[in-house]
């Protein structure tokens, strides 16, 4: 049974089955202070940060023919040095087909790469070059070379705009159009049509069946959604430079709350296969430590705290790293905490039998703790749950619904 609870005084008799009482609750938007909040739809998130893990999925790839680490432009990157050196994906991702889609990078290519009269480089695709299907994105000589959204062959080359340092490139799909971004501008438009599919693997930096160069240089932050991001997605990736994309991500269960008021703080650290482990430290306004070193499940970590002032808080979640997911911080969550808006919900049993009740937001277990403060705007969720050979027989007072 759903039922709703508004804060006033309330009585419950607690015997039997689990009594649920359910409400909307609004969540507090994040808003990136340093780092960005990966966008929705995100299929794979290659760091480079010394290791080839999918952050955003279970598509691990693997260093081969000497690929390397370096540091890069979001903490480390994939270093390539000619001679083949690769990074081997497979063939789980990356057949879009005629599926929207959209994939990212940050490069820095070596000196060597910027002369006249030199093989195209290749940067990142899945694609079969001497069978002319897939598609893939190359390099050279300052130029973008796009090749397969629209048939085999060149379908968009830049004008000369990645010169000597760090670029952020992005390539979207979407129906029949394909977009190429060079540092957050869109630079060039073609046609496109369904992709051909190939056994070839996703790579970076080199791939097999290709007569072309290898990439030299650094490539970081490789990403791959499964839309094509808008044009001001793309551009605030862009803009993110060093930052980058969040590695942990961090909610609230509710927003806003009231002074005493209990609030749960989620936090996740991205990469899965395998989950992160280690602690998260959850901080207020940079230096009030709400909850320190709560430790990883499953890559998660959860801080209830209730000792907010009134006010607006900044709220980050911080992770140290271990051996295979990379140090990082959540986006900052603006979190509003009402000193007026607060009435105290209290629970009372009734009957011999026993019995617990406990809320959603936290707060009540009663027995133990009968009574919280809530904000008036915010419904309550209690869940009755009897004790062996206890019978539930009902609520009393002001549940509706």
């Amino acid at each position: 049974m759903v039922r709703s609870i508004w804060p006033r005084t309330v009585s419950g008799a607690v015997s039997s089955a689990t009594a649920l009482l359910a409400g909307t609750l609004p969540f507090t938007t994040a808003h990136a202070a340093d780092c960005l909040p990966p966008p929705a739809n995100m299929i794979g998130w290659w760091t480079g940060n010394g290791n080839a893990l999918d952050s955003a999925g279970l598509n691990n790839g693997t260093t081969e023919n000497g690929a390397t680490f370096a540091a890069g432009q979001v903490g480390d990157a994939f270093s390539f040095g000619g001679s083949g050196a690769r990074v081997t994906i497979g063939n789980n991702v990356g057949d879009f087909g005629s599926d929207a889609f959209t994939a990212m990078l940050w490069l820095q290519a070596d000196a060597a790469l910027y002369s006249t009269g030199l093989p195209d480089a290749y940067l990142l695709g899945k694609s079969d070059p001497d069978a002319g299907a897939g598609w893939d994105v190359r390099f050279n000589n300052a130029r973008i070379y796009v090749v397969g959204v629209d048939g085999w062959g060149f379908n968009t080359i830049s004008d000369p705009l990645v010169t000597p340092g760090w670029h952020h490139v992005a390539l979207t799909r979407v129906g029949s159009v394909s977009t190429l971004y060079i540092d957050g501008v869109a630079r060039n438009t073609t046609s496109s049509r369904a992709i051909s599919s190939t056994d070839n693997p996703l790579r970076l930096g080199h791939t097999t069946r290709y007569g072309g160069a290898a990439f030299q240089g650094l490539v970081d932050e490789v990403t791959l959604f499964s839309r094509a991001l808008s044009a001001g997605e793309v551009g605030a990736a862009a803009l993110s430079g060093s930052a980058g994309y969040c590695r942990v991500a961090l909610a609230a269960n509710l927003a806003p709350t009231a002074v005493g008021q209990t609030v749960r703080l989620t936090a996740h650290v991205a990469g899965d296969s395998p989950a992160a482990s280690g602690s998260i430290d959850f901080v207020a306004d940079g230096n009030v430590t709400l909850c320190g070193a709560v430790a990883l499940s499953s890559g998660t970590a959860i801080c209830e705290v209730n000792t907010l002032t009134a006010g607006t808080h900044s709220l980050v979640a911080t992770y140290a790293g271990d051996a295979l997911h990379a140090a990082g911080s959540s986006a900052a969550l603006a979190h509003d905490v009402s000193v007026t808006a607060v009435a105290t919900l209290a629970v009372t049993r009734v009957g011999s039998a026993t019995g617990t009740v406990t809320s959603e937001p936290p707060g009540i277990t009663c027995g133990s703790d009968c009574s919280e403060p809530y904000g008036v705007a915010v419904p309550v969720t209690l869940t009755a749950t009897p004790s062996v050979g206890a019978t539930f027989t009902g609520w009393l007072g002001a549940c509706t619904g």
